[in-house]
């Protein structure tokens, strides 16, 4: 190969690092498709601009060299530093692997617990909120979960969930509901899980907040319902007559 991209070109690949399609996927998981795809619109955008302005600006000074490599990329394989380093990077991604494989027996985790409720991994030094169940001290990405787990700690300490939850409200909802387990936002158009109780659909974040739901969702409904709605005391336009 002769040539290559041009100068500016090379930091447009730079910031084309913030819109590879594992990021979008976390935007889009994150914050919606709508808003994902105007991320990558302003990515890319900004990703061109800088290409074309460090292009024009460093060949206006003269700063972008005039001579390059005739042969880019070689023909063969062949045995050189470049070969050594793939080797030696198989080798520490193997180490990275089995470390990970085997990171309890090591200490790994060390500091984190996870949240009994939707799942999620805390750091027990900064969790949100915190709950004792026979003696042993449980952490809460949040105070919506802590408030659940109040509500039956028994179920949660012995029945194991699967996946982190979504958003529970009804389905005519077009943009963000609420988890009604974990309390986390969830694009209605494209939740990772959804349920049916009462005639009233919810959505989850994922499958482990759908199951939670189903194990008892009056249970959860109704602690959803005492948070929204904490003073016990009848509003006046709803207190009976007397």
């Amino acid at each position: 190969m002769e040539g290559g991209i041009s100068f500016g070109g090379v930091v447009s690949f730079v910031f084309a690092d913030l819109i590879a399609l594992p990021l979008v996927l976390i935007y889009r998981k994150f914050y919606g498709t709508r808003l994902a795809l105007r991320l990558f619109g302003v990515f890319w955008l900004v990703m061109s601009v800088a290409g074309l302005a460090t292009e024009y600006l460093f060949k206006g000074a003269g700063l972008v060299p005039n001579t390059r490599p005739v042969q880019i990329v070689p023909e063969s394989i062949r045995w050189d530093h470049t070969t050594v380093l793939n080797v030696l990077a198989l080798v520490i991604f193997a180490g990275i692997y089995w470390l990970h494989r085997n990171k309890t027996r090591y200490g790994g985790g060390n500091g984190y617990a996870t949240d009994p409720v939707c799942g999620m991994q805390v750091e027990t030094a900064n969790a949100p909120a915190t709950d004792s169940f026979q003696g042993r001290t449980h952490y809460f990405c949040s105070d919506r979960c802590q408030a659940r787990f109040a509500t039956d700690p028994q179920r949660f300490t012995t029945t194991e969930t699967t996946e982190p939850m979504a958003t529970g409200a009804p389905a005519n909802i077009e943009d963000a509901v609420v988890d009604p387990v974990c309390g986390m936002g969830v694009p209605a158009a494209e939740p990772d899980a959804r349920a049916e109780h009462d005639g009233m659909s919810y959505l989850f974040c994922s499958t482990r907040c759908r199951d939670t739901f189903l194990a008892d969702p009056d249970l959860i409904l109704r602690a959803v319902s005492a948070q929204a709605d904490p003073d016990p005391t009848p509003r006046p336009e709803t207190a009976g007559s007397p």
